[in-house]
């Protein structure tokens, strides 16, 4: 018996201090429930609601997943993206994927080829295919419509980065809001639980890349 409740307090006392570190080190984003084009741009990796840890350390690394506020004047809101271009940088937007000299082609194809989203503007609900990238140190899933033939060149402004949506055909990024100052964003490590809470277990504890 002594022995378990020794097990007991040194696994409290433990629990104690990682939770004492993340403190200093993370803070608590919950994603809003009440913004529609942020809610359709973070799909799929990331849903509205979620709460997720991102570091109190300012700074916005290429192909890391950053959550940065909305660079337009007046208006107190978040956009939430991968940086896919830092100060100088060049690359295209073609067909909704990003193509550079310094990129990749993707390493793996999606496990589920479509993906459907409701559309900010109008709440009709449509099917997006993968867009799977490399996109710095992982190959996230992302979706996008690629039928639709686009490419539009971009340039990242010195001391700016460039920040894209996940979900490419309904984009709260760089593209539609302009580029952004590094120092302003926190990059966004991991997901505690999603809205349906704790006993959803697909989407808790999740590491982000």
């Amino acid at each position: 018996m002594d022995r378990i409740v020794k097990t007991v307090v040194w696994t409290g006392i433990v629990l104690a201090i990682l939770c004492g570190v993340a403190f200093i080190f993370l803070e608590p984003f919950n994603i809003p429930l009440d913004d529609a084009p942020l809610a359709a741009s973070i799909e799929p990796n990331l849903h509205a609601g979620d709460t997720v840890l991102v570091t109190r350390s300012s700074g916005a690394t290429y192909g890391h997943l950053v959550r940065c506020p909305d660079p337009t004047p007046g208006r107190d809101r978040w956009m939430v993206g991968r940086v896919v271009g830092t100060s100088g940088q060049t690359f295209n937007i073609t067909n909704e994927r990003v193509t550079r000299s310094f990129g990749q082609e993707p390493t793996r194809s999606c496990d589920t080829p479509t993906y459907a989203v409701r559309n900010p503007a109008n709440g009709i609900v449509e099917n997006l295919r993968c867009l799977a990238e490399e996109v710095g140190r992982t190959t996230p899933t992302l979706y996008g419509n690629d039928s639709a033939p686009s490419k539009r060149a971009y340039t990242v402004e010195n001391g700016r980065v460039f920040i894209i949506s996940d979900n490419r055909h309904f984009p709260n990024d760089s593209t539609v809001l302009g580029q952004v100052n590094p120092d302003t964003c926190q990059t966004i490590v991991l997901r505690l639980w999603s809205k349906s809470g704790w006993g959803d277990s697909k989407n808790r504890l999740t590491v982000l890349y």
